[in-house]
C-alpha cells in the first residue's frame, strides 16, 4: 500500500460513510483527519480525495440542478471550488460557504458494490481493510489519479 496508513483509514471511513448518505465536502474535513494534520494538509487531502474518488467512479454529485444553478458544469469546475474556498476561513452564510456545504456526494454502484465485497460495515473505526484498500488504490491508478504526496489540485493558500 503506498498510500500512509493513517490516510488509508481515514479514507476507508469516508468512502464507507458516502454509502450511507449523502454528505456534503466538509464532512471530508472534519473527524478523525483533524486530529493527525494541520488544516492546510486537511483541506488540500479533502480536495485531491474528492477529485480521486470523482474520477475514479467511486463518487458522485447527488444534487446536479445545485451545480447547475452554481455556474458548475462538471465534477472538475466544483473541485477547483473547493480548492479555492478555505473551508476553515469562511463565516455562514457567505459564497464561499456554499462549495463546502451545499452540494451532496454520494456513492456510486460501484462504491457500494466494493464497500459490501469487503463488508467494511465489519471493520471498527482503527483497523484497515487491506484487500479493500489495495483495490481502491489500484482504481485510483487505472483513472490516472493514483496516491502521490504531490497534491493534484493546488489549493489558494490564503
Amino acid at each position: 500500500m503506498k498510500m500512509p496508513e493513517k490516510i488509508a483509514l481515514w479514507l476507508q471511513f469516508n468512502i464507507y460513510l458516502i454509502t450511507l448518505d449523502g454528505y456534503p465536502p466538509i464532512s471530508f474535513i472534519s473527524g478523525d483527519n483533524k486530529t493527525i494534520m494541520e488544516p492546510d494538509v486537511r483541506w488540500q487531502l479533502a480536495v485531491d480525495t474528492i477529485d480521486r474518488c470523482l474520477v475514479a467512479g467511486l463518487m458522485d454529485v447527488w444534487n446536479e440542478g445545485w451545480m447547475r444553478e452554481n455556474g458548475l458544469e462538471n465534477y472538475l469546475a466544483l473541485v477547483n471550488a473547493l480548492a479555492q474556498h478555505n473551508p476553515f476561513n469562511f463565516q455562514i452564510p457567505s459564497d464561499s460557504a456554499i462549495y463546502w456545504i451545499e452540494p451532496l456526494l454520494c456513492s456510486t454502484d460501484l462504491c457500494k458494490y466494493l464497500v459490501s465485497k469487503y463488508e467494511l460495515q465489519k471493520f471498527e473505526g482503527h483497523t484497515i481493510c487491506y484487500p479493500f484498500m489495495k483495490e481502491i488504490e489500484k482504481i485510483f491508478e487505472e483513472n490516472g489519479v493514483g496516491w502521490k504526496n504531490s497534491p493534484l489540485v493546488d489549493i489558494r493558500k490564503e
